[in-house]
């Protein structure tokens, strides 16, 4: 599910289904509805409305039957913000995500990125740091270590957005989000090599991939490189 490769987040939601069938546990609806926003924000589906109906249906049964599991709340108020874009839930999911187990990374995975897009950035920033240390040589570490590099940016400390943004993309070279962040961060700090080197490991993973894209269009998912004043069209147009 976290390898971020198509091919296996595809079985990944395969073998969750057929897990369901056999024993319809609300941990294996909370894990389709993570796998399904890792597949969207990945931009693998594009049939949006008919994917929130399916995770919304996850989410429900989920809760109702979970109601105290970490994982259960963590994965649900991922996918509360990202196709409902309802940061109180996602943070009332999450705080009850972190009670449940505090030694849980998604947990505080998921309580920093409802506080990170609820504006509240001194909460988010702690609870990614929080995150990345309890994931530090798990297979999560790659997620975490990304959480940490996003709130690092958004609250302007580059430098170590930076740093944790390489260590995520080293740990998972599919992984999109950290190539965009490195595109951005290393231009703004001139290490132009690097951002071109990060353009072009997303070209080779997007098929419509364009820097006028990542610059231009809303419908990209650089919203908070464009937060965090990341998005500099002059330097990045460079790459184009």
């Amino acid at each position: 599910m976290f390898t971020m490769k198509a091919e296996e987040v595809d079985l990944a939601e395969h073998l969750l289904k057929d897990a369901l069938r056999r024993h319809p546990r609300g941990l294996y609806h909370a894990w389709l509805a993570q796998v399904l926003s890792i597949r969207h924000v990945e931009r693998q589906i594009k049939d949006v409305a008919g994917l929130r109906d399916e995770v919304d249906a996850h989410v429900r049964y989920a809760i109702e039957n979970e109601p105290l599991n970490s994982n259960v709340l963590s994965s649900t108020a991922n996918a509360r913000l990202i196709f409902s874009d309802d940061v109180l839930q996602a943070g009332t999911l999450a705080r009850q995500s972190v009670a449940s187990n505090r030694d849980n990374p998604l947990a505080w995975f998921a309580w920093a990125n409802a506080n990170l897009y609820g504006g509240n950035l001194d909460v988010a920033y702690a609870a990614s740091v929080t995150a990345q240390t309890l994931g530090e040589s798990t297979t999560v570490e790659f997620w975490t270590s990304f959480q940490r590099a996003l709130t690092a940016a958004v609250s302007g400390k580059l430098q170590e957005a930076l740093s944790y943004t390489s260590v995520s993309h080293a740990l998972a070279p599919n992984f999109r989000p950290p190539l965009r962040y490195l595109a951005g961060i290393a231009s703004r700090f001139g290490r132009m090599p690097d951002a071109a080197r990060a353009v072009d490991r997303l070209r080779e993973l997007e098929n419509d991939f364009s820097v006028d894209r990542m610059i231009n269009d809303p419908d990209y998912p650089t919203s908070m490189m464009r937060r965090a004043g990341l998005i500099n069209p002059s330097k990045l147009a460079d790459l184009g």
